[in-house]
């Protein structure tokens, strides 16, 4: 009474339906691409830098440890992202770079999200991180790997924080 139920035409891309459950479903998969097409921009993941092992700082490779904020992640793997400092007066920079998702297999540690920032040193601990999932790679293999230039992307940094 006093209100109107309108149906609409299910959203359709690449004749599927578009819906929270197909885009957990590319998530959980690791299809991003197929997740930020679903979504029209990219996944993005939230949290506060906090202090790791600092391994990375011993072989040229720091890497941001994020404490993300409850969200689905996609799936354990290594990511090409663009990310953005929400706390800070560079909060506009977009910053492009890799992250690793799960546990750590080159040191066989435990679980955790990093993010290594392209040309990026400053000291960010405690500063919230917004991170956009642009596009999955392969595993880092081994420790000598993470000092070898790792992705080569043009990948626009609109994905960094919408």
């Amino acid at each position: 009474q006093g209100f109107e139920v309108l149906s609409e035409e299910p959203v359709l891309l690449d004749r599927e339906r578009v819906s929270s459950s197909a885009i957990r479903t590319a998530l959980r998969a690791g299809d991003i691409a197929k997740a930020n097409r679903m979504l029209g921009r990219c996944h993005e993941v939230q949290g506060t830098v906090v202090e790791g092992d600092r391994r990375g700082r011993t072989i040229g490779f720091q890497t941001a440890n994020l404490r993300a904020e409850p969200v689905l992640p996609p799936c354990d793997g290594v990511y090409a992202v663009g990310a953005r400092q929400l706390d800070s007066e560079s909060d506009a920079e977009n910053l492009l770079g890799v992250a690793n998702l799960g546990t750590r297999p080159t040191f066989e540690a435990g679980r955790s999200v990093e993010v290594h920032l392209f040309d990026f040193g400053r000291d960010i601990y405690g500063a919230t991180l917004r991170v956009g999932f642009i596009e999955a790679g392969s595993m880092w293999l081994s420790a000598g790997l993470l000092s070898a230039p790792l992705w080569h992307d043009d990948a626009e940094p609109f994905c960094a924080a919408s």
